[in-house]
């Protein structure tokens, strides 16, 4: 996964307005030019930041403080031409 693919994950998977995404979007963008910067490769970063999923639970449960994100997301790791062998995304029922 490279810088582009990597931010877009994260935004996509966030959940956030569209202002706050833009702004997620350049706050990542500059934390990662930043490490590149000093001499550290992506895999690098990506691998010390961590999973795209998770930072964007992370991030939706800050902003809007709530633990709970209004869907559910499976990506298997398992990919075939690109993709993700399977990919499920569905309504979490229980947020709010």
């Amino acid at each position: 996964m490279n810088q582009k693919q990597y931010v877009k994950e994260i935004i996509n998977r966030s959940c956030l307005p569209m202002p706050e995404r833009k702004r997620l979007k350049v706050d990542l963008e500059s934390e990662i030019n930043s490490s590149l910067e000093r001499g550290e490769q992506t895999e690098h970063i990506i691998e010390r930041m961590g999973d795209p999923d998770k930072i964007a639970a992370e991030l939706y449960e800050n902003f809007a403080d709530i633990s709970v994100r209004p869907f559910r997301e499976y990506k298997s790791k398992r990919i075939i031409l690109g993709l993700p062998l399977v990919h499920i995304i569905r309504a979490n029922y229980f947020a709010p």
